[in-house]
């Protein structure tokens, strides 16, 4: 049986880069909160902030939605990247200078809530960062700078911003229809 690694699925354009950034760029500080806790996790597992668009309630697992309203160009663009699959959790995440979040990988998501992909969306990605993914160090992490990512959730995975700047993603699940609904 095949590995599944990362792979870009396609560079996003000027114009989409433009969007995505103006929007998250002008968010109202109070959106941004700690990164909605994992349940039975009982390590801290990641720095920096997150705004969530889709989120799925521990008790129920039915989805919460929150900004997609405040986030209609985010949001649209995830519904086109997906067609006509379910979307899954939803969130931008931002790692400010010195952040980071440690290594792990997400396979009890996998079972629990039937992810079918995870993508991210890495903008702006600033010139000194750590990327470690499919259970290594990526060594040119600006290659995947704007771009549109199939990720391997299930494989090993760490981020550390070293950087004097906020580097943002966005990130969302491609979900078996009508799990949540």
């Amino acid at each position: 049986m095949p590995v599944y690694e990362t792979n870009i699925v396609r560079s996003l354009t000027e114009p989409e880069i433009q969007i995505l950034s103006d929007e998250i760029s002008n968010l109202p500080m109070k959106f941004w909160v700690k990164h909605y806790p994992i349940p039975n996790l009982l390590l801290r597992l990641r720095d920096g902030e997150s705004v969530h668009l889709n989120w799925p309630s521990e008790k129920t697992n039915v989805l919460i939605t929150e900004r997609r309203n405040e986030l209609p160009n985010v949001w649209n663009f995830i519904l086109e990247c997906l067609g006509d699959d379910a979307v899954g959790r939803a969130y931008i995440h931002r790692l400010k200078p010195n952040d980071s979040i440690n290594k792990h990988h997400d396979d009890i998501h996998v079972k629990s809530m039937n992810i079918l992909n995870r993508y991210h969306i890495y903008l702006d990605i600033p010139d000194n960062v750590e990327l470690f993914f499919d259970d290594e160090n990526v060594e040119n992490p600006l290659q995947f700078k704007n771009t549109l990512v199939d990720f391997a959730l299930s494989r090993l995975h760490y981020y550390k911003n070293w950087s004097n700047q906020n580097w943002y993603f966005i990130v969302f699940d491609k979900i078996e229809k009508n799990h949540n609904e």
